[in-house]
């Protein structure tokens, strides 16, 4: 089981994605939590894809700090990996039109599907200088 927690008002600055293994189907005989990313930097979009007996995934808030998302692979010992293709902050079909920010930020949910051998990561841009405008970005993420 993979979860994210975090508090109001918002989820995202202490949150952490927590992997709880040896779970039931009606999740009894969980082991404790193992965390296995905190912050937004790390927690703020994530998606995983169940693809060949992997579990694997995208996570990550892209900055001018940060300039690509980080991969997750459930078989590494921590889960954050550099070795999935992430998604990054001047990808040519980012849309970021808010005042002050010279790099996509990539502020939504992720979502991953499988279309043929392609996985299509989604994320959402920001359409509106002010607020509420929105519009999805789609990469083929290569692995």
């Amino acid at each position: 089981l993979l979860a994210k927690n975090g508090s109001y008002p918002n989820a995202a600055l202490k949150s952490t994605l927590n992997v709880f293994k040896g779970c039931d189907a009606k999740l009894r005989g969980c082991a404790p939590p193992h965390v296995v990313a905190k912050g937004a930097s790390d927690v703020h979009n994530y998606a995983v894809l169940a693809d060949n007996q992997k579990v694997w995934g995208v996570t990550g808030l892209t900055s001018q700090k940060r300039s690509t998302t980080m991969g997750l692979l459930a078989s590494s010992s921590d889960w954050l990996v550099n070795s999935i293709p992430g998604l990054s902050s001047d990808h040519p079909g980012c849309v970021e039109r808010r005042p002050n920010r010279p790099v996509c930020e990539y502020d939504g949910r992720f979502s991953l599907a499988k279309l043929g051998n392609a996985t299509l990561l989604y994320a959402r841009g920001n359409t509106n200088p002010v607020s509420g405008g929105r519009a999805g970005t789609i990469s083929t993420l290569v692995k």
